[in-house]
């Protein structure tokens, strides 16, 4: 979501469930309509993965990305959540808080 945010990706997994979710999304068939969009559009999931993972590889790797920025503010914060998960607003990445961690 950060580096999506930041360079303009807006065709990955999450912008298309947005667009394209069914009004029912929250019916007994949302699942099989879910995959069905993600289907449809895998070729651009498929870019915007390989658009992010290129942005963090090289940050990790310690080569500047236009994502630098924004990816040293979040592990930094991340770094400092004493066992918390960060809550980040979609597409503006402002920080909202935390909230207590979903996963061990």
């Amino acid at each position: 979501m950060l580096v999506e945010g930041t360079v303009g990706v807006d065709r990955d997994v999450w912008a298309v469930w947005r667009q394209e979710r069914p009004p029912e999304a929250q019916a007994a068939r949302a699942r099989t309509r879910g995959r069905a969009v993600i289907a449809n559009n895998r070729a651009a999931i498929n870019d915007a993965e390989r658009v992010v993972g290129g942005h963090l590889n090289r940050w990790v790797s310690g080569t500047e990305t236009p994502c630098t920025e924004v990816l040293q503010a979040f592990d930094r914060r991340r770094r400092d959540l004493g066992g918390k998960d960060l809550v980040i607003a979609q597409p503006s990445l402002e920080f909202l808080g935390t909230v207590p961690a979903s996963h061990g």
